[in-house]
């Protein structure tokens, strides 16, 4: 507990007055919950993860709660569910089905440049009408693309 006590008033963001059982949670986890929820299981590529259920399992924690509640997961009786005004049915309805767009949480970033690549360096496209021709780098703009200039003779 003492680790934690010392985490705390390092990191004044962070609340003291509950008390987190070392054994259950180390003191990354702490400092997580001040941070923005990201998901804990990144995506290698859309719809597979790096980690496996069983992975997932153990890092949410999972078996700790099914230990507490007696080798049971807690479970909580629905509401009854409120009824709903009938809708209307639209009067104009487009004749084909239109897909919805899938989410997309992608902030646009700049691309990261190599260190090597700097203003004044000879680079050569690999795309493109002019694929192969080289040409001098100048900057990179805002939207991530490089400004170049003229081919090299």
């Amino acid at each position: 507990m003492a680790r934690l006590s010392s985490f705390c008033t390092e990191n004044p963001t962070i609340r003291t007055d509950t008390t987190i059982h070392e054994r259950f949670r180390s003191v990354a986890t702490v400092a997580a919950m001040a941070a923005p929820r990201t998901t804990r299981n990144p995506d290698l590529v859309r719809g597979v993860g790096k980690y496996s259920r069983s992975k997932m399992y153990h890092k949410r924690g999972l078996w700790a709660i099914k230990a507490k509640n007696g080798g049971a997961f807690p479970r909580h009786e629905k509401k009854a569910a409120e009824a709903k005004p009938s809708e209307k049915a639209p009067k104009f309805y487009p004749a084909d089905d239109v897909k919805k767009p899938l989410a997309n949480t992608r902030k646009p970033k700049p691309t990261k440049l190599k260190a090597s690549i700097t203003p004044g360096t000879v680079l050569i496209l690999l795309a493109g009408r002019f694929m192969g021709k080289r040409v001098v780098f100048l900057k990179q703009l805002p939207s991530g693309l490089l400004l170049v200039t003229g081919e090299l003779p």
